[in-house]
This record gives C-alpha cells, structure tokens and sequence, in this order.
C-alpha cells in the first residue's frame, strides 16, 4: 500500500501561512509549502506527489524536513542550502599560499604560464589533473590572461628610429591606374 506522508500540526499550519501569503518568502519555500499542503489538503501519496509536482521521493522528504525544520525554528532554515566545495585537491588557503610564489615571479617580471602552474600543481598534490583544474583554480583567485606588450621588451628604440629614416620604400605604386567601368 502507498505511503500516506505525515505531518505534525505546527508545520502544516507554517506551511498554509506561507502559502496565503506567498511575498514573504523565497519562490523554493513556497513551492515546498504548497507541495506539503497539496499533500495534507487531498491525502495524496508520495507517488502521486511525485507525479503531480514532478518531483522525486526524496526531494518531497526534504520539503517536508525542511518545513518542519522551519516551522521549529521560527522561519529560518536549520541548514545551509547545497553548494560549496565538495571535491578539492587544496583548501582556500593551500591554493593561496601555492600562487603567493607565482605571485612574486609575475611581479619581478618574470613570465608565468598556465603550463607552468599546471606542471607545479601536480607535484603538489602528487597526481595527474586536468589543465581545466588549474584554469578553474586561477579563476577562482582572480588570476586573468594579460595581453601582451605592444612591444618587444628587448627592442631599441634607436635603431628603430634609425631604420625608419634610411628605409627605402620596397613598393612602388602601379604605372596605369586601371579603373573598372
């Protein structure tokens, strides 16, 4: 037989406020609260839950959980809401401390590739990773791509100055001017 999901009173009664009065809240807590109260209003089953709001088993014990978690602790939520960092090579602070010498090297002039990060990345943590790893890593420190010089850092403006005055122009404009009709 089809499970008939339960409720405590206090909970319902949070949900149907927020439903009557759907501006004080989050669009997520309110569909959280109309899918309770659908629930207690017309005795649906979960499965038929799932059906109606297209959701899974799961997510409605986690609006359930979260509407009671809600209605105990006077509208807060208990939890943080899902995202973060779950699966990470180097903390906040590793990943700091490992491009503070990348840091130095760019300031004292010196060129910083991606490739090299990447190859001191993988020492580091004593495995293989993708280029894209590193590539999320310096977007995540706001690390960017800088554009090169305009020009060549070991050019002479002398001699460019130079070989303008004395160069000869190699073209020569055409003896006819043709001209299409």
């Amino acid at each position: 037989m089809a499970r008939i999901p339960e409720l405590p009173k206090h909970a319902y009664n949070y949900a149907q406020d927020i439903v009557h009065n759907p501006k004080s809240v989050s669009s997520s807590d309110y569909r959280k609260a109309v899918t309770i109260v659908v629930a207690n209003e017309f005795g649906a089953t979960v499965n038929r839950l799932s059906e109606i709001f297209n959701i899974s088993r799961a997510t409605y014990f986690r609006f359930r959980d979260d509407i009671i978690a809600q209605a105990e602790n006077g509208g807060r939520p208990l939890k943080q809401p899902w995202g973060g960092r779950r699966n990470y090579l180097l903390t906040e602070d590793e990943e700091e401390n490992f491009l503070l010498s990348f840091t130095r090297k760019a300031r004292e002039g010196k060129l910083v590739s991606a490739d090299l990060i990447h190859s001191e990345f993988e020492n580091k943590v004593g495995r293989t990773v993708p280029r894209s790893t590193v590539t999320r890593l310096l977007e995540r420190n706001n690390w960017r791509k800088v554009a090169p010089d305009t020009q060549r850092h070991k050019s002479d403006k002398k001699t460019q100055e130079d070989l303008k005055k004395t160069f000869h122009c190699l073209w020569q404009p055409p003896l006819k001017t043709i001209r299409k009709t």
